[in-house]
């Protein structure tokens, strides 16, 4: 079984796939773990760079799967941060709506149900930060800039397709409404960065628990 295990960024990298310093200079990267050909591709943030990422690595590498993780924006209020969001469904506002891969959402929910804390539902793939202004359908709880571009590629490849992201933000807490918009941009850093490293460590239980499985 080959499966490529896809993130927007070197941060977002689980420890499961390096022992101290990141593997920052071959990209993708090829590991085996329990008798499966794993590679890690690092694509970059937003549209532009997952697309040419994406492309670029199925025109060389043949996988069997592919699983898109990373972090993400809550868009509801039951969906906390450094839980994991399982996605059915993907779209964005310049584009209709991807489903997943049932099979794959269906493993990943049994690898995780005794887990990890998890919602499955729909992500939504914004061009920048998601703001009140978006006007996002109800359906979909988490927000991030790449799942879109890149479940799109691999989709029209008839590749089996997932994303899970694990939350580090919520979007549009309603405490920090009537804030200047320099002082939410900085204040959602700050809690990013506090939140990061919990929300890391669900992505490894996510990986440890699916690809074991």
């Amino acid at each position: 079984m080959k499966i490529g295990i896809v993130i927007a960024t070197w941060h977002e990298v689980p420890k499961l796939f390096y022992s101290e310093t990141p593997p920052r200079r071959r990209n993708p990267r090829v590991f085996n773990f329990d008798g499966k050909e794993i590679t890690l591709l690092v694509t970059g943030i937003g549209q532009k760079n997952a697309q040419r990422a994406i492309i670029n690595f199925l025109s060389t590498h043949k996988v069997h799967q592919i699983l898109h993780v990373g972090f993400a924006g809550s868009l509801k209020n039951y969906v906390k941060p450094c839980y994991l969001v399982v996605a059915d469904k993907i779209s964005c506002r310049q584009g209709e709506i991807i489903y997943c891969d049932d099979v794959l959402v269906e493993d990943v929910r049994r690898a995780l149900e005794k887990n990890v804390d998890f919602h499955i539902g729909g992500i939504w793939t914004s061009s920048g930060l998601a703001t009140e202004t978006d006007k996002i359908p109800t359906e979909f709880i988490a927000s991030d800039m790449e799942s879109y571009w890149i479940g799109k590629e691999v989709r029209e490849r008839e590749i089996p397709f997932l994303a899970v992201k694990a939350i580090t933000d919520q979007v549009f807490p309603s405490r920090r409404r009537k804030l200047p918009q320099m002082f939410k941009s900085l204040l959602t850093f700050f809690v990013v960065l506090k939140n990061s490293k919990r929300a890391k460590t669900k992505l490894e239980i996510l990986l440890k628990s699916y690809l074991v499985a």
